[in-house]
């Protein structure tokens, strides 16, 4: 009987170690704006040292992580929204050929992170001002469209400049319908600013084409 018992308990699996769960880390606690904010001070301090020691154009590389790492760490800082300003204008204006593409994606996830704000205008009155100077008719199409829709929806127009871009994309791909439309809104809209003197100017050189 002894000897079945043994046989039996010989013949059993080991018993299973205990899992042991590793602790589930809280998330990080951001610091306050304000704090951010200082350190972010900090950082861009660092950024201009470098700029000025080794001139712009021979840092831009190490500029642009730095501003993205600046981002990264204090999303919640003023600067962090300035420094995707920064990081488009670099990326049109500093670069040789302009790295166009690049500044979209920044600009795409400036709006994925910063939903509603006022630093928006900011970028794409840059953006759509660099379209239009190198005649990137339908890139500035894209940039403009946002006000465009925003007109239609509320039958304000609260930046007749991007109407003006809009129009004068259209004009020159040649779509004279819609291109006469936005001039005469703005004509409508904001009859004294320099946008509607130029709508004129347009739609008279249409009628004579």
């Amino acid at each position: 009987m002894l000897a079945a018992l043994l046989l039996v308990f010989s013949c059993a699996a080991p018993p299973k170690k205990a899992e042991i769960e590793e602790p589930v880390k809280p998330p990080e606690e951001r610091p306050p704006a304000q704090v951010q904010d200082e350190m972010a001070m900090a950082e861009y301090e660092k950024m201009l040292d470098m700029t000025i020691e080794q001139g712009k154009r021979n840092v831009l590389p190490q500029l642009e992580e730095s501003y993205k790492n600046l981002i990264a760490s204090y999303p919640d800082a003023y600067l962090a929204q300035e420094s995707y300003w920064r990081l488009i204008l670099m990326n049109l204006e500093d670069y040789s050929p302009p790295r166009v593409e690049q500044a979209e994606q920044y600009y795409e996830e400036f709006l994925k992170k910063y939903p509603g704000s006022r630093m928006k205008t900011i970028l794409e009155d840059a953006i759509a001002r660099f379209f239009y100077k190198r005649r990137l008719w339908g890139n500035l199409i894209g940039i403009c469209s946002s006000h465009v829709r925003e007109y239609i929806e509320t039958g304000e127009l609260r930046i007749p400049m991007f109407m003006f871009f809009y129009s004068e994309a259209k004009l020159n791909l040649d779509d004279l319908k819609e291109a006469e439309k936005g001039y005469k809104i703005i004509i409508r809209h904001s009859p004294g600013s320099t946008e509607a003197r130029l709508s004129k100017k347009r739609l008279k050189e249409i009628k004579n084409r």
